[in-house]
């Protein structure tokens, strides 16, 4: 399988992950189903890239061309990530490879010893991408808005 790199996001993201998260399959995917208007994701990534206790990583194919996202919110000693592929690499395992090298990458730059993932229930392919990482299920939560599998990660 070619290479893949990661990067940090830049100002030049925004439009091609306002694209990615208002895709069909990822709004799906998502706890929050609707679509995202351009100001409003605008305005939520400047304040993103601005925020210290936010990482957004984009993953680049052996081409340097992006092909997914992940976003870490990190508390403490802790972080959850999301993650968003483009539809051309869905189902090549270019998520799980993405999910373990910024992980990787997260855990070795900082002092994180735990990421947390919550993944919509119903949501297979991402449940199998982070299992496949070594992310273990740690519970079933419900909230009002859905039901969540949550897994983690240890350092």
């Amino acid at each position: 399988m070619p290479s893949i790199k990661i990067r940090f996001a830049k100002k030049e993201d925004c439009e091609w992950l306002w694209k990615l998260v208002n895709d069909t399959e990822v709004r799906k995917a998502s706890f929050s189903k609707d679509y995202i208007p351009w100001k409003k994701h605008l305005e939520w990534f400047k304040s993103k890239l601005k925020d210290p206790n936010i990482i957004i990583y984009i993953g680049l194919d052996n081409r340097g061309k992006p092909f997914g996202q992940v976003r870490f919110e990190i508390d403490s000693r802790e972080a959850e990530i999301s993650v968003s592929i483009d539809k051309e690499y869905r189902g090549k395992g270019y998520g799980s490879r993405l999910i373990k090298k910024t992980c990787l990458s997260l855990f070795a730059s900082t002092e994180i010893e735990t990421i947390s993932a919550n993944i919509r229930i119903g949501n297979e392919k991402s449940i199998k991408s982070f299992k496949k990482v070594g992310f273990q299920e740690i519970r079933n939560k419900n909230t009002n808005e859905s039901k969540k599998n949550c897994m983690q990660l240890r350092k």
